[in-house]
């Protein structure tokens, strides 16, 4: 029973509170101030919103909508062979 009470009793706050180890404080140099600071000082390069962006469409559709492009003027190319065809006759 004393030996439980023992184990317990380590860990206490009262036996633990002087145990607590404080870090070494030191200075930071570039440590924030809680300033608004400007970011066209921090950076250097600024760009206007938008300016980056690449507009463009995905691949897929733009292969699709050639694919599409090149059946329709073969069809013409087709039909206009026909009428051609039909009009010497």
């Amino acid at each position: 029973m004393a030996e439980e009470h023992a184990r317990w009793k380590q860990y206490e706050y009262a036996a633990n509170s002087n145990l607590v180890l404080t870090a070494d404080r030191r200075t930071r140099e570039h440590e924030p101030s809680g300033e608004a600071e400007s970011l066209a000082r921090k950076g250097g390069k600024m760009f206007r919103m938008g300016d980056r962006v690449v507009h463009s469409k995905p691949q897929a559709l733009v292969d699709k909508k050639d694919k599409i492009d090149k059946k329709r003027r073969e069809r013409k190319d087709k039909d206009d062979a026909r009428k051609k065809a039909k009009v010497r006759t």
